[in-house]
């Protein structure tokens, strides 16, 4: 079996973390392929949800892979293609064009909080805790992870977490802004069938502009406003605006088509 995959299920797929023997921490080869099969995905036009977890109820993932860095600890050209490679993975799952969740149950650390930050939505259950020791190994998160966790939890909250890589819980991470949800461990299922069902009815076309939207609001780097204007006008000539307005107008539920 793959240590990462993707599993498709209709509109609705997931990429699987299965590395439990070394609690999915990311190799440098799972990130180059990551980068692979998030291309896949962005190449689908039939995907209109991803979520990203663990093949292994307890575990998120544990970040980048320790054993290896260790290794290479003398090799500077392989520490910086690591680097690299961890930050191509991260932005190719920031940049996909649909919907992202993080389905977190159990430990969320360094490069594994990256990549939970790196989607849209997060959920977690009552065992997941988060940290980003990198500072305890003297070692750089990736600039643009950076940036995002501070959008996404505030200045003094993301320094906190960086400077002194301390864990923080779950309950910790819902009031920083860290997740979206926080549920008992039997209840994520539950959460995520509500959620990414939710996501899967959304107009796909409509749900990718608009999810540009809130990235250029958020100044988000790469978002091409001029794109986006483009997306918001098809939106209005497109299929879907007159799907969603008759069946409001018909008391329905909308049938949208795959775009294209």
């Amino acid at each position: 079996m793959r240590a990462i995959r993707l599993e498709r299920d209709g509109p609705l797929t997931a990429l699987v973390i299965d590395r439990a023997e070394r609690r999915n921490a990311l190799s440098h080869a799972m990130l180059d392929e990551l980068v692979t099969l998030a291309a896949d995905v962005a190449a689908d036009p039939a995907i209109r949800v991803l979520v990203v977890r663990s093949a292994t109820a307890g575990i998120f993932c544990a970040g980048g892979d320790i054993a290896e860095y260790r290794d290479h600890a003398d090799d500077l050209e392989w520490s910086r293609s690591s680097q690299r490679a961890m930050a191509a993975a991260l932005a190719a799952v920031r940049s996909l064009p649909i919907p992202t969740v993080a389905a977190i149950d159990g430990p969320c650390m360094g490069g594994g909080c990256a990549l939970a930050v790196a989607c849209d939505l997060r959920a977690c259950t009552e065992r997941a805790e988060f940290a980003i020791p990198v500072v305890k190994l003297g070692a750089m998160f990736p600039i643009a992870d950076a940036v995002a966790l501070t959008r996404l939890i505030g200045p003094a909250r993301a320094k906190r977490m960086l400077l002194t890589g301390a864990r923080i819980d779950a309950a910790t991470a819902l009031r920083y802004g860290l997740v979206d949800e926080l549920c008992a461990v039997e209840g994520l299922d539950g959460v995520l069938a509500e959620l990414t069902g939710q996501l899967c009815a959304a107009a796909p076309r409509s749900a990718r502009a608009l999810k540009l939207v809130v990235e250029l609001a958020g100044e988000h780097p790469g978002v091409d406003a001029d794109a986006l204007e483009h997306l918001v006008l098809a939106a209005l000539a497109g299929p879907e605006y007159r799907e969603g307005i008759d069946a409001f107008v018909q008391r329905r539920a909308p049938v949208f088509a795959d775009p294209a």
